[in-house]
């Protein structure tokens, strides 16, 4: 695709959310047709019927996709003009503690009790502390052990359930060119050996927990990707895991190129999509970022996908230069 007239607004303009919205719906108009614009930034009819009436606000998702088929050289700074826009988050304000009961005092007007017992002939000491909230007895001693009991076994649970996830947690992402807090997560990175034209520098991704999950993925270079040369990010599956099916399936330790990605100056992107299969969870999942030749980028996809992902024997055929991987367990 063309990049737009110089007359077009571009992300330096944007200043308000308007100014995004109308940012993005200068580049829809490089097609006039609903269906063709949902078809070449994998947007819903919907969701581009909607921005281009200006009646939705605009996703970091639904700006990087646009940006990426109308405008890619624009992608980073668009993703900035986005996080300018949003409105600043409103720290949350503790609650304030209620304040203590005090000593339970006489009712105004009513008699005080003296030595010689209550009305009724029940005695009652002045100044002995009256429980108004709950009440006392065996029965409903016994309850609240109980309920003490189950509520130490439930926290105990919660305990364990966070010592068993991922032992690696994730740091938080900062703001920069190519990486934003919307992927929520720092991938930790392991160098590859070998001469480099460039380095990978940062990687993140966010990862949605639904069955199957879902996966979005943004990395960082040292300079932009020499001429002749791609970005592919391959996806294995480690075989020492397996998968929460009924049968335990392990990975096949084959490997998967990522669709659609996307890359401008030193940034790489994969837009949210499909991973794994229902029940997928379990799974520890390499994701190796490699230089491939252009020459390679559209068969590479269409090999994987005839021989059910690539070997390690496989990939010596697309001469590809390995920068470095990432781990994470869905």
């Amino acid at each position: 695709m063309s990049e737009p007239p110089d007359d077009r607004p571009t992300p330096a303009s944007v200043r308000t959310e308007d100014d995004l919205r109308g940012y993005v719906r200068s580049l829809m108009e490089a097609r006039t047709n609903v269906r063709a614009v949902a078809a070449e930034t994998g947007l819903s009819k919907t969701t581009v019927n909607e921005l281009r009436m200006g009646r939705r606000r605009v996703s970091l998702d639904a700006l990087t996709k646009v940006v990426g088929a109308y405008a890619p050289a624009q992608v980073s700074d668009a993703r900035q003009a986005w996080h300018r826009v949003q409105p600043p988050r409103t720290p949350r304000t503790p609650p304030v503690p209620a304040p203590a009961l005090p000593e339970e005092l006489p009712t105004a007007g009513a008699p005080e009790a003296t030595g010689g017992g209550a009305p009724g002939g029940v005695g009652k000491e002045r100044g002995a502390p009256t429980n108004r909230w709950l009440p006392i007895g065996l029965w409903p001693r016994v309850l609240y052990a109980v309920t003490g009991v189950l509520a130490v076994v439930a926290l105990a649970d919660g305990v364990r359930a966070l010592a068993e996830r991922d032992p690696a947690p994730a740091r938080p992402v900062a703001d920069g060119p190519c990486l934003t807090p919307a992927q929520g997560s720092r991938a930790r990175l392991t160098a590859l050996p070998g001469a480099k034209p460039v380095a990978l520098t940062a990687a993140a991704y966010h990862l949605q927990r639904t069955d199957p999950p879902r996966l979005e993925i943004a990395a960082q270079l040292s300079g932009a990707i020499p001429a002749g040369l791609t970005v592919q990010i391959l996806e294995r599956a480690d075989p020492a895991t397996v998968d929460s099916t009924d049968q335990h399936h392990p990975g096949n330790g084959r490997y998967y190129p990522r669709p659609a990605i996307r890359s401008a100056g030193e940034c790489v992107y994969v837009p949210q999509n499909q991973i794994g299969y229902p029940g997928f969870a379990g799974i520890r999942l390499r994701y190796t970022v490699v230089l491939l030749p252009a020459r390679f980028a559209d068969s590479i996809g269409p090999d994987a996908r005839a021989g059910d992902g690539l070997s390690e024997q496989d990939l010596a055929r697309y001469s590809m230069t390995p920068l470095g991987y990432f781990e994470f367990r869905v």
